[in-house]
């Protein structure tokens, strides 16, 4: 059972100071300037005041540090040893509470039948039983099944038997609103994650809703992914048992539909978010079903991530050529019913092929790491679907990096020949399309177009144990050119054609992120992933190796109080400004105008602010018309 005296499970904390398990690293934050602290004494009095007496009606002393993580709660609000109790229209769940964070967790609720035997590879299917008394609902399920999990950091068990969702929500005792929810997706390249990935505590963003006034509920969820989510072939499409993973999650958000009332969250009131392959499942629920309304969310936050994912690549063989192999290798292709036995096979049996074990190597596994068009719940590239407007029409916030690009791009590119053979050989664009993006990237080298801020060389670099670069000519002259042809057609585009499309219908807004977390090389700039920590305000570092905030500026931290906090607000208010306070002195975050790429650009090193300028405006372009019939996207 997880404890109630910790957020997760990786850290402790003492006096102030974050010690954790895996790393005796010990990370202060760094002391606000005089005026800093003026204001924040002043902005937090305020706050507390709203908070305490408008939500919560309760009245004790508070002591706040600004952007803090350790706000104590258990000093702020009334504690209770009661297990918190919340009802299900299946039965009633017994919880644990968080004093320390003034918190309910909720863990491990199945929200579908264990997806074993006769089940497996199907879409998943409704609980039908209740029972009477409690259930106890204190520990996380295991997560399903994945391969490739070595950006993990601590051990998670893992079965087919996964199919859970987690509530986070603030203790509730004596208030009688319902909350706004968000219902969190987490990333993994459709190969693996699961929702007890401490890097995504969502202690940390519910307890900064608490801090601004505006509590919310947050809900996690274990999908299926790798070849148990994701498996395809023409008979699976036949039968209509595609994407599971997908419908894994569109079944959790039924669940939440017809059981967050019960835990105190408002169900016409869900926001669903992602971030990487998650955001893109966010997009594909945007588009699912050709753009049907299901009144599952009244919002989405995409971060790092659009509607316009890729469909299998064409550096894989088909998915029918894995799924004949896989066919070949269990024995199963001589049986009247080839699905049946796949479904009827021991788990080791299964397990033993997909870790090549027998020949089933990582090019086969590849054909099913990806949401596949099945003329059912995908019926189209996702660009051509918000070309036509095939999607539901509710208020977005996109985010993406600076750098998409720049964790993935090799060193050592020195010429535009190199980056072209690169783009042909290992990106397998064709000669035209490869010749094409060059022409438009590579002259930004010589200033002639702006790229985007600089990389700095202010923040601290830990040398990854992946590299071998010592210097900074060792990148490549066109390094940065060629990060940003990738992170464009991979984000970038696709982020700029989702807000001009959404902007037409709803409250849009538009974002990019700009800064370095400690241990992340400079050189690189903003890259995938970046903002993780920051945005969800999880300044203790769980689950994070190295500590991103570690040895930081005060101006990282205040980055992660606004980011975070304009992130609640569009929760709780489809508009990221209302819960900011106004003695922050933040910019307004401005809804995207069509046809204008300007992004509110969330920033270290300067104000947080609107773009004044587009970005790489011609080799954008070029790309959102290469979308669907190069990229397959």
């Amino acid at each position: 059972m997880v404890s109630p005296d910790t957020p997760f499970l990786d850290c402790q904390l003492e006096s102030g100071v974050v010690k954790s398990r895996s790393n005796r690293t010990k990370i202060t934050r760094p002391a606000l300037d005089l005026c800093s602290w003026i204001l924040t004494i002043l902005a937090i009095a305020l706050v507390a005041v709203i908070t305490l007496g408008t939500f919560l009606k309760v009245q004790h002393n508070a002591t706040w540090k600004l952007g803090s993580t350790q706000k104590n709660l258990e000093e702020l609000l009334s504690e209770s040893s009661a297990s918190p109790i919340a009802k299900s229209r299946n039965g009633s769940y017994v919880g644990i509470h968080n004093a320390k964070y003034f918190q309910d967790y909720f863990l491990g609720i199945p929200y579908a039948q264990p997806p074993l035997g006769s089940l497996r590879f199907l879409p998943p299917a409704f609980i039908n039983t209740t029972w009477e008394g409690t259930m106890n609902a204190t520990d996380f399920g295991p997560q399903c099944v994945g391969y490739y999990d070595g950006d993990m950091h601590t051990p998670r068990p893992f079965d087919e038997d996964c199919l859970t969702v987690n509530v986070f929500r603030p203790h509730l005792q004596g208030l009688k609103k319902k909350l706004p929810v968000v219902v969190w997706i987490y990333g993994g390249a459709y190969e693996h994650g699961g929702s007890n990935d401490q890097r995504f505590n969502l202690t940390w963003i519910v307890a900064q809703s608490i801090a601004i006034g505006k509590p919310i509920i947050a809900v996690t969820l274990n999908y299926r992914s790798s070849i148990f989510g994701f498996m395809s072939s023409s008979q699976v499409i036949g039968a209509r048992n595609t994407n599971v993973g997908l419908r894994d999650q569109r079944l959790a958000l039924h669940w939440v539909q017809e059981n967050i009332e019960g835990f105190g969250g408002d169900k016409d009131k869900v926001t669903l978010w992602g971030a990487s392959s998650g955001a893109e499942n966010v997009g594909i629920h945007l588009t699912a079903y050709g753009g049907r309304d299901d009144h599952l969310f009244r919002a989405v936050i995409m971060t790092s991530g659009s509607p316009a994912t890729t469909s299998l690549g064409s550096h894989t063989p088909s998915a029918q050529d894995a799924y004949d192999k896989l066919l070949y290798l269990t024995d199963c292709r001589q049986t009247s019913d080839p699905f049946v036995c796949l479904q009827s096979l021991p788990f080791e049996e299964l397990n033993a092929v997909f870790n090549n074990s027998r020949g089933f190597d990582a090019s086969y596994m590849g054909a099913f790491t990806h949401p596949v068009v099945d003329g059912d719940f995908i019926r189209g590239f996702g660009s051509l679907e918000i070309k036509a407007n095939h999607f539901v029409k509710v208020p977005i916030l996109s985010t993406i990096t600076s750098n998409e690009g720049g964790g993935y791009t090799p060193k050592g590119l020195d010429s535009l020949e190199g980056v072209k053979a690169f783009l042909i050989e290992e990106r397998n664009l064709p000669l035209n399309v490869a010749g094409q993006l060059t022409e438009l990237y590579l002259p930004l080298s010589t200033g002639e177009i702006e790229l985007s801020t600089p990389r700095r060389s202010n923040t601290p670099f830990v040398q990854p144990s992946w590299a071998g670069e010592t210097d900074k000519d060792e990148m490549g002259r066109f390094f940065t050119e060629a990060a940003y042809i990738l992170g464009d057609m991979e984000n970038v585009a696709p982020h700029r054609l989702t807000c001009d499309a959404f902007s037409k219908f709803s409250a849009t807004y538009c974002g990019r992120f700009d800064a370095i977390p400690y241990g992340w090389d400079p050189r690189r700039g903003a890259t995938h992933a970046a903002d993780l920590a920051v945005m969800f305000h999880n300044t203790l570092c769980t689950g994070f190796e190295p500590c991103p905030f570690q040895s930081k500026s005060p101006a990282y931290f205040r980055l992660s109080d606004l980011m975070s906090s304009m992130i609640i607000s569009f929760i709780s208010d489809v508009d990221p400004n209302v819960g900011i306070p106004r003695l922050w002195n933040a910019s307004k975050w401005e809804k995207h105008m069509f046809d204008v790429p300007l992004d509110f650009v969330l920033s270290e090193d300067q104000p947080c602010a609107m773009e004044t300028k587009p970005l790489r405006v011609e080799g954008m372009e070029y790309i959102k018309s290469i979308l669907s019939s190069i990229l397959g996207k």
